[in-house]
């Protein structure tokens, strides 16, 4: 926080709010008379209470602008309707003089690395919540201040908005752009078939098709005995884990290591250039392939790695992975009550569409070129959003601090 100015307090959250966390009711209560609340999980809005199953308690909040807070990721928000929220969620209530605008976006500037702990999933608990440290203005001063907040925290969360539509406009593009190529070809004159594929339609006349068993290899990670947590180092082979696999690109971060005694063991399981990698569990049309850099790197227990035979060219057959028929195909056939997972069977008997391999190696460079192009704008943008977001930040932070004081209070 640093200094703040001589007539603020400094008190700890608990003294300043009324905690609703054990205003608990039964799933079964709720599930009873739901009404048509959003519910309130770890993350976002999850889903109705009428069309979610729960397996924990529920409590029902009004609209009475209380801040609600993610103990998961830390984020607070002001009750504007009538919510389901589970206990995932702390809900807390300003005490007399405190506003409870002010409180959220003081919340939400907070640096909160030395309230978090949990050995798996970070997790600010009811009691670190409470020792979280505020600076307390007046009543006035903290209207003011809200007021201030929200008219630009308002402009400023409309450019991000427009920024993150435009980017989502350019993936849109992006992927049918892909799905496009790879199912028509690049010489749209020539004469057409019926693929036989419902989602695809027609295709040029010279093209074939064929299950990806025929054409590629597939091999799933290491599990059970093969490899155990216990052997992961600070240093050495990287593991191409699930969290390290994007939208056609690796992940660098975050990484996991063996040394290399156990990556030799290992062998079957390390990445050749040109394979491609993906994700068991979660988001399962998620798919990477590997270039010079992540050569020799072991694929992880929940991945699934495709090598292509030579009849199919690999780049081809990355974007054809990244075409929305196919990531139709792989989420109608995930199986997963709770999660989608991925198996070698739905890979291997996914239909493929198989031109000569020199349209192939064509339509990869066609697309390496035009997608390059989309990526550096939305790269481009993306760091626009996170200026905005910092601009942001830091501005709330500097009038909840009183390091800038608001005009109309002075």
């Amino acid at each position: 926080i640093g200094d703040v100015p001589q007539s603020w307090k400094i008190s700890r959250l608990k003294y300043n709010v009324t905690c609703l966390d054990e205003r608990r009711i039964p799933v079964d209560a709720a599930l009873r008379n739901p009404g048509p609340y959003p519910y309130w999980g770890a993350g976002s809005i999850v889903d109705y209470v009428d069309n979610y199953i729960f397996d924990e308690e529920l409590v029902l909040l009004g609209e009475d602008g209380a801040p609600f807070f993610d103990k998961y990721r830390p984020v607070a928000f002001l009750i504007a309707e009538k919510i389901w929220a589970n206990n995932h969620i702390h809900v807390i209530k300003g005490k007399l003089g405190i506003c409870n605008r002010f409180l959220v976006h003081y919340l939400n500037s907070v640096e909160y690395r030395e309230y978090i702990n949990g050995s798996i999933l970070n997790k600010l608990t009811q009691g670190n919540m409470n020792e979280i440290v505020c600076p307390i203005p007046s009543d006035v001063e903290q209207e003011a201040i809200a007021d201030f907040l929200d008219s630009q925290c308002a402009k400023i969360d409309g450019v991000i908005a427009d920024i993150e539509e435009q980017i989502e406009t350019l993936q849109k593009y992006k992927k049918s752009l892909i799905t496009e190529t790879v199912t028509k070809g690049l010489d749209r004159s020539v004469p057409m078939k019926d693929s036989g594929i419902e989602w695809i339609g027609k295709i040029p006349a010279h093209w074939g098709t064929n299950r990806l068993r025929y054409v590629a290899s597939v091999k799933t990670g290491p599990f059970g005995t093969q490899l155990s947590a216990d052997e992961y180092v600070d240093e050495g082979v990287p593991i191409i884990n699930v969290k390290n696999i994007g939208y056609g690109s690796i992940l660098a971060e975050d990484l996991d290591f063996v040394p290399e005694n156990v990556a030799d063991r290992l062998s079957v399981h390390r990445l050749k250039l040109e394979d491609i990698v993906f994700g068991r569990k979660g988001a399962v049309d998620k798919h990477a392939i590997i270039t010079d850099e992540y050569v020799n790197w072991v694929q992880g227990s929940d991945c699934i790695r495709v090598r292509s035979n030579p009849e199919i060219n690999s780049g081809y057959l990355n974007y054809l992975f990244d075409s929305t028929y196919f990531g139709s195909y792989v989420m109608l056939y995930a199986v997963g009550a709770t999660m989608p997972s991925m198996s070698s069977d739905i890979l291997l008997n996914a239909r493929i569409l198989v031109p000569p391999v020199q349209e192939q190696r064509d339509i990869a460079a066609y697309l390496n070129k035009q997608c390059g192009k989309i990526n550096a704008i939305i790269t481009n943008k993306q760091a626009q959003l996170d200026t905005i977001r910092s601009h942001k930040k830091s501005l709330i932070y500097e009038y909840v601090t009183g390091k800038k004081r608001v005009t109309e209070v002075n």
